[in-house]
This record gives C-alpha cells, sequence and structure tokens, in this order.
C-alpha cells in the first residue's frame, strides 16, 4: 500500500513541476501551447515506459527485486491516461473555443488518430481493476495487448504533428519495437510465457 502511493506521488512530480512553471511564467508567451505539448509527450513516455516494462517481464530480464512492484503497472496505466486527458484538456485550452477544438478533434487526421489512442487507454483504464479481471477472465490480456496498438498510434499522432516530432519519437519507439519483435521471436518457443500484456 505505501508502495503504491509513493509510487503515484513520483509519477505526479512532473505535473507539479509543469504547474509551478505555468503559474510563474516559465512556459513561453503561449503557456497553453506548451503545457499541451509537455504533457503529450510525458504520455508517450509514460506508456512506453509500462509496455516496455510488460516485455522484459515476458522475456524474463527483468531484475527479481522490480519484478515484486508488477502490480504497479496497472496504476502506472491510470496515471498515463490522466496525463492523456490533460493533454487533451490543455488542446482546447489552447484553440481558445470548445466548439472548435471539438469539431478539430474529428476533421484533423492526427486528431482522428490521437483520440484513437486515447479511446483505447480509456478502455484499459476502466477495466484496470481485479473485478473486470475476473469478469473478462483470459479476454482481460487480449484487451490490454490493445496498449501497443495505442502506443503506435500515438506514435504515428506525435509524428504527424511536426516533422521535428519524429526525432523525440524514434529514440523511444525503436526499442520498444526491438522488444516486441523480440517477444514474437520468442513466443515461437513453448517454453515462454508471455503471461503480460
Amino acid at each position: 500500500m505505501r508502495a503504491k502511493i509513493f509510487f503515484i506521488l513520483a509519477l505526479l512530480i512532473p505535473l507539479v513541476v509543469l504547474i509551478w512553471q505555468l503559474f510563474n511564467g516559465q512556459l513561453g508567451a503561449q503557456p497553453s501551447e506548451e503545457m499541451n505539448h509537455k504533457l503529450g509527450e510525458l504520455t508517450y513516455r509514460l506508456l512506453a515506459v509500462n509496455l516496455a516494462w510488460g516485455s522484459l517481464l515476458a522475456l524474463g530480464w527483468m531484475p527479481k527485486r522490480i519484478r515484486r512492484f508488477s502490480l504497479l503497472r496497472r496504476h502506472l496505466g491510470v496515471v498515463t491516461f490522466f496525463y492523456a486527458l490533460l493533454h487533451v484538456t490543455f488542446y482546447v485550452l489552447k484553440e481558445g473555443d470548445v466548439g472548435v477544438a471539438l469539431s478539430q478533434l474529428f476533421e484533423k487526421t492526427y486528431l482522428v488518430i490521437g483520440m484513437s489512442a486515447l479511446l483505447i487507454l480509456c478502455a484499459l483504464t476502466i477495466t484496470s481493476n481485479n473485478l473486470a479481471m475476473r469478469k473478462l477472465k483470459k479476454n482481460w490480456k487480449k484487451l490490454h495487448r490493445l496498449a501497443y496498438l495505442a502506443f503506435a498510434l500515438a506514435t504515428v499522432h506525435f509524428g504527424l504533428i511536426e516533422k521535428e516530432d519524429w526525432y523525440e519519437v524514434l529514440p523511444v519507439a525503436a526499442p520498444l519495437l526491438l522488444l516486441y519483435l523480440l517477444r514474437i521471436y520468442r513466443s515461437q518457443k513453448p517454453s515462454v510465457n508471455l503471461s503480460s500484456p
């Protein structure tokens, strides 16, 4: 219980820093746009960390001392979704008009892709509890593997905003892709247990 509380508080530190920067005028001339960008980047990186964590567990490469904290991945997923919601919120604030912002969510390609990723994360967050695991049984793991699809969509979303963003995306996406390909390769061997989504 104590580890869970400290873990969640640690994940919220970046938000506290961003809020402090916001109220101290350290986010430039367009603070809403800067908050939107930083929250999106943070969401993306946290999602990557969660999936890398799962892949390392599945490959048997996770140290035993860290493996016992694996249940914290659910909390990481929930916090990631929270950051994603804040990312969308500051997009609306950046646009300055709720109606215009909402209409653009269904018109611009990169926003449609981003919202698709958000909806997947929403479904995963809603089912990140023991009750959902009991109800869904084997389907729970299948559902939560959609996190990889959400990450792929987020990667495209990120990259389509500006060409320069690919330089930020690739160092995060490439290692995760390598781990996922290793999981696929290892899955051909009957002794490998891919129990982690």
